[in-house]
């Protein structure tokens, strides 16, 4: 194995290493307030999105469709969430938070910040970029290869 092979594979690992890491650190800290990841990723898309319906939630979060259906179902019974019939289409149901759910969403995300601070303490911005940069190209090189299949 050349250099080169050797520090792309080190690379994604440690990119890959490293997400799951960050990943696994947000689920143990949302957990501590009573939280999966699960839904605490559609709390805070829901943050971002409100009016969402299942079908882009299931999407947006990278579930399938019932996954994201049994997610809303238990945080409407924990009054987080409700559905309402969207506006363009009676059949489709959107998805918003409640004002508990604006509460825990707003919790969620000073975890998520915290997270962020803590992760990439030390880190000059200028290293940050460039590594945004190369973060990027790779998403879209995955994007084109999964268009190809």
């Amino acid at each position: 194995m050349s250099l080169i092979e050797t520090n792309t594979t080190s690379f994604l690992q440690d990119l890959a290493t490293a997400a799951r890491k960050l990943r696994n650190l947000f689920d143990s800290r949302a957990r501590e307030s009573g939280m999966t990841f699960a839904r605490a990723r559609l709390i805070l898309h829901l943050e971002r999105k409100s009016g969402a319906n299942q079908a882009e939630l299931a999407e947006a979060i990278e579930v399938e469709r019932p996954t994201i259906a049994r997610l809303i179902d238990g945080l409407e019974k924990v009054g987080v969430v409700v559905r309402a019939p969207a506006e363009h289409d009676r059949r489709a149901r959107v998805v918003t938070l409640t004002d508990a759910g604006r509460t825990q969403a707003t919790n969620l995300v000073e975890l998520a910040d915290r997270l962020r601070e803590d992760a990439l303490d030390g880190i000059d911005p200028a290293d940050l970029q460039a590594a945004q940069r190369v973060v990027a190209k790779i998403l879209s090189n995955l994007a084109a290869i999964a268009c190809d299949e």
